[in-house]
């Protein structure tokens, strides 16, 4: 797989819903998000974007009967005054099904 430097732009164009690319397109939605549902958002796509193979444009999805390693997206919120217990949404995790 031939690895480049991608933005987020790029990954939304690519690989964003109509319904995505016309949520992003509105700056007053976006901004009226709160920053972790916005990073959801976000996430989601890159996610999608990922994991589309580039020869076909098809998404590749894990075989969970077979010891293929398996990774998933994370990312932490730290905590402050606005979110006083910070969380991680998930950790990478490899062969958990297998």
């Amino acid at each position: 797989m031939k690895k480049t430097k991608q933005t987020f732009a790029i990954a939304l164009a690519e690989s964003g819903t109509a319904r995505e690319k016309k949520f992003f397109a509105d700056n007053k939605l976006v901004a009226a998000l709160e920053d972790d549902d916005l990073a959801y958002k976000q996430l989601k796509i890159w996610n999608r974007h990922i994991n589309k193979e580039p020869e076909t444009g098809k998404q590749w999805l894990p075989n969970y009967h077979t010891a293929e390693p398996k990774y998933r997206l994370w990312h932490w919120v730290t905590a402050d005054a606005k979110r006083p217990s910070g969380f991680s949404l998930s950790g990478t995790s490899a062969n958990f099904c297998g």
